[in-house]
């Protein structure tokens, strides 16, 4: 099967992403950014700009794919939901892990399968998508940034290399990092609408456990905490704590 014809099959069309597609056709260019002018004076409009992709008939793993950020935020979403849209299931948990966490050597820059993780490009995610957070970027300026930990996510959907790429290409990253420093990844967290169909893991950090448990493990001892800024839980909440003599206080600030 072809890889377009898979793709729309298998992907597309159960997520319903229903303007997600290689190749569009001549009737919507009025609603696509145009690509770039090449140097014979072409407008390529509707057309990848990737030489590579063009030269294998604008379809190709790498380039080629035409979307809107709302089809891509419900690509997104699945991704969050562990392969899940609704009552779709279009991955598996365990192959959205697989895909998501590091699969490079230890020394290398640390990517997944087909997702950036912590490599010198990920610099998107800004400051305020913590590692564990996973994204994507496109040569022409497009990118995905997710973070499972607080089900945000940002789509940014721009062309860098309009007109020309040695005219009008300007660089990505700082419109990336800025778009992502503009979100708080806990404050856009969208609210539970309905009933979960899954119940992920929760993951601790040793912070939360101390809060979940009341501090009980530091009960009658002497603790000495050297901290900074930083130090905060898994929501970036402040937590302290004092233990004197028959009395036990926690708050959060």
């Amino acid at each position: 099967m072809p890889l377009e014809e898979f793709a729309r099959q298998r992907i597309f069309e159960p997520l319903g992403m229903r303007e997600s597609m290689f190749r569009p056709p001549a009737t919507l260019p009025d609603r696509i950014a145009p690509t770039e002018k090449l140097a014979d004076g072409t407008l390529l409009w509707g057309v990848v700009h990737d030489p590579t992709s063009r030269y294998m008939g604008g379809v190709a793993g790498h380039a080629g794919l035409f979307a809107t950020a709302a089809d891509l935020a419900r690509y997104c979403r699945m991704m969050l939901h562990r392969g899940r849209l609704g009552n779709l299931r279009l991955l598996s948990p365990l192959g959205v892990a697989a895909m998501t966490r590091a699969q490079t050597p230890p020394d290398l820059p640390a990517r997944g399968l087909g997702w950036d993780i912590d490599s010198p490009f990920a610099s998107n995610r800004g400051d305020l998508f913590p590692l564990g957070s996973f994204g994507h970027t496109g040569y022409t300026g497009t990118s995905l940034w997710l973070d499972p930990s607080t089900d945000a996510y940002v789509v940014l959907m721009t062309n860098r290399v309009h007109p020309r790429v040695h005219l009008g290409g300007q660089p990505a990253q700082p419109r990336r990092v800025g778009c992502a420093a503009a979100v708080d990844p806990p404050a856009v967290a969208r609210p539970q609408t309905s009933a979960p169909t899954e119940v992920a893991p929760e993951v601790l950090t040793g912070l939360d456990v101390l809060v979940r448990d009341r501090f009980a493990q530091l009960e009658g001892k002497r603790v000495g905490l050297i901290t900074n800024p930083t130090g905060v839980d898994r929501r970036g909440a402040v937590r302290t704590y004092s233990s004197p003599p028959r009395t036990r206080r926690w708050q959060r600030s």
